[in-house]
Order: structure tokens, then C-alpha cells, then sequence
């Protein structure tokens, strides 16, 4: 079997080979997160999106319009959607209503990310990698899926930490299309700035355009936006309005991200999907693990202490103390060699699921995000 059957990365049919032109479908924090490399790279004549309110607007040139447009494709054009996996099979239906085939016509942006750029370009890259820059929190959701609640002493990201874990990658690694630095409460570590100027001056070229997130329950300072802004950041905000009763400031933190021309989305939350983890441990038998663990949308590889997580939300897990990874569920950047074909594979490998033990441990207890759960609670209620 070959590297690319392995890996799921042969799933392209027709002439992908010969696309110049992409219509990305669906204008939201996904498509902010994960377009730059896009736009840099074919012609995108205009974006499409269901919600109404925005067609008309532009996003780097190109109109927002409606999905009639896809009746009328320009020569060698692909859609690619940029919306998150679990929304997937809705469109999946609006496209077979314009005639259009999976993997002919169109795929999802983590498969474009992956298989497009390995066969066509001869690069690896990684579709979505998340970085805890801290376990403080000026919120402590009892249901949240970063265990802030969990951990007895906060943990804080240092810049040279940063920068080692970054470089490790790098040197490992093609292209990041969507890098998210998280926490707990991202803007509360005082070495994000330096952070985001290291990104900035080093890997501009390599790394899509980077997201911090916050829940505006702390309004940043004017410095800190002018910081955000010069470093080409997307502020994804998470509003939990509902449940903490106005302590955030996520419309007047949007006002004032746009009056300064700074890429800002609100995402509001009335929601999550219950994980179970730690109250109600799924304990799947061993045989289901896998496919449980595939079937679980986000995608948030993680990236910390010199390794490669399958899944950030375990890395928070162990660092509170509720679960104990075992030592082949990581890897370890440090061991593979560095600006080597065989260890790019080894990285793209394992962000597609190619594990050792064939899943991720933390999977048989934790109910994921995928549509074999279906279970909710409601956000960002307070312990």
C-alpha cells in the first residue's frame, strides 16, 4: 500500500491536477482561519455562502454570493467548502441539488489542505494545529472540553517553550493552514505578543493566518489589538452570553476590532457537544476506538512539550491530572530528524490517524465531537 492510500489521500478524482481556480463555500471563522495559503495560490473569482446578509460583501477582492453561482462553475474550477466537518453532509445535499460530485467537483478544505498540495505540490502539511498558551481562565465552564476547571495550578506558556515548539515542527513539517493559540484565556499570557511577532517574522510563509481566542469576558487594550493587527491575527471571540449574564464584551470587542480593520469573528455558543469526560467516561471497547476516533470532526492536533498531539483537549486532560496517555500516543518531534522526507510523512501520517496502536487512547473515554455523539449541554455554564 502506498503512502497515499495509507494516509487517505487518494480520494481526488478527475483533474484536480489541472484546477486553477477554487470557490470556497461558506464564509465564517473557518474560511478566515484557512483561506491565505488559498488565496495565494489560485484564482477565487468570488465565495459562496447560504446566509444572504453577506452577499455583497468582499473578503480580499471576492464577492460573497449565493449558491445559484455554483450553477455556472468558470472553466477547471473546484469548490471547496470551508465549513466545519460536522455541517458537512448539509452540504453535501446542496451540492448534489447543482449537480456536483464528491471529490469530482468538490471536497472539504482539510482534504484540499492535505491530498492537493501532497500530490500536486509535493508538500506536507497539516490542516488544523491548536497551542495552549495557558490553563487560565477568566471563565470555569463546568462542561468545558480544555478541563480549566481540572487544573489545581494554572499553566503558562513561556515564549522560548513557544518557540521550541514551533521550530520543532517547522523543521518537520511543509505548511500549517490554520495554527490556533487558545487557552483557557489566550490574551491573559503576557508573552503573547512576542509570540505572534516570532510567527510573524519566521514562518509568514509557512503558517496560514493565525487565531487567538478569547471569550471578551476581559476587554484587551488598544496596544494589545494594534499587537493583534500588525501580526495579521484572526480574534476569534466565544460567546457564551447566555450562561455568565453580561461579563463579556463580545459585541463591543467585534465594534471595535472592526473600526480598526483587525479580522474579527464572534462564534456564539449556545451549545457544546457533551464529551462525557471526566463525569461520564465513555469506556468504548477496544474494537470501536478507531472508528469512534476518525469520526471526531474538530481535528485539534495539539502541539506542546516538544510533541505532536492527535488530540489537544488529551494534553489538557493529562497536564489536570484526570487521564494518563500512554508513551506511543504522542510524538515526539525531538527524535525525528530534522528537513527529512521520512519524517514529514511521519507527521502527516499521524495527523491523519496513522497511530501505533491504531487509535489514541484518550478516544476510548472521551465522546468526541463526531456524529456518533449527539449528546449537548449548555455553554459556558459556570461551576
Amino acid at each position: 500500500m502506498s503512502f497515499a492510500e495509507a494516509c487517505g489521500l487518494d480520494e481526488l478524482e478527475g483533474d484536480w491536477s489541472r484546477v486553477k481556480t477554487i470557490i470556497p463555500y461558506g464564509f465564517g471563522a473557518d474560511a478566515h482561519r484557512t483561506l491565505k495559503r488559498i488565496f495565494q495560490d489560485f484564482d477565487i473569482p468570488f465565495i459562496v455562502d447560504r446566509d444572504e446578509t453577506k452577499w455583497g460583501m468582499r473578503y480580499l477582492g471576492a464577492e460573497i454570493v449565493s449558491p445559484e453561482r455554483l450553477r455556472h462553475l468558470p472553466a477547471h474550477a473546484k469548490v471547496v467548502v470551508t465549513i466545519a466537518k460536522r455541517r458537512f453532509h448539509e452540504i453535501q445535499q446542496v451540492m448534489k441539488q447543482y449537480g456536483l460530485q464528491e471529490h469530482v467537483d468538490y471536497c472539504h478544505i482539510s482534504q484540499f489542505a492535505q491530498e492537493w498540495y501532497y500530490k500536486y505540490r509535493h508538500e506536507y502539511c497539516i490542516f488544523t494545529l491548536d497551542m495552549a498558551l495557558t490553563t487560565a481562565c477568566t471563565l470555569n465552564c463546568r462542561h468545558c472540553n480544555m478541563y480549566i476547571p481540572y487544573h489545581k495550578k494554572p499553566f503558562m506558556l513561556t515564549l522560548e517553550e513557544f518557540k521550541r515548539n514551533i521550530d520543532l515542527l517547522m523543521e518537520r513539517i511543509d505548511y500549517v493552514f490554520t495554527l490556533g493559540l487558545l487557552g483557557g484565556e489566550a490574551l491573559l499570557n503576557p508573552e503573547l505578543p512576542g509570540m505572534l511577532a516570532y510567527l510573524q517574522e519566521r514562518y509568514d510563509s509557512r503558517i496560514g493566518q493565525p487565531s487567538v481566542i478569547t471569550n471578551a469576558v476581559r476587554m484587551p487594550s488598544k496596544q494589545l489589538l494594534e499587537i493583534l493587527k500588525a501580526n495579521n491575527v484572526n480574534l476569534v471571540i466565544s460567546d457564551y452570553s447566555d450562561a455568565i449574564h453580561g461579563r463579556a464584551h463580545a459585541d463591543e470587542l467585534k465594534a471595535k476590532a472592526d473600526a480598526m480593520g483587525l479580522t474579527c469573528n464572534i462564534m456564539r455558543s449556545r451549545v457544546w457537544t457533551d464529551v462525557g469526560f471526566p463525569e461520564h467516561p465513555w469506556n468504548l471497547p477496544e474494537e470501536k476506538v478507531r472508528e469512534h476516533m476518525m469520526q471526531c470532526d474538530p481535528g485539534w492536533r495539539g502541539l506542546a512539550n516538544g510533541k505532536l498531539y492527535f488530540c489537544n483537549c488529551a494534553w489538557s486532560a493529562e497536564q489536570a491530572g484526570l487521564f494518563k496517555l500512554r508513551e506511543d500516543d504522542c510524538l515526539n518531534l525531538a527524535v525525528l530528524p530534522a528537513r527529512e522526507v521520512s519524517s514529514k510523512q511521519q507527521v502527516l501520517a499521524y495527523c491523519r490517524g496513522i497511530l501505533p496502536d491504531n487509535y489514541f487512547s484518550f478516544c476510548r473515554v472521551c465522546g468526541g465531537c463526531g456524529e456518533d455523539n449527539l449528546n449537548v449541554v449548555p455553554a459556558g455554564v459556570q461551576v
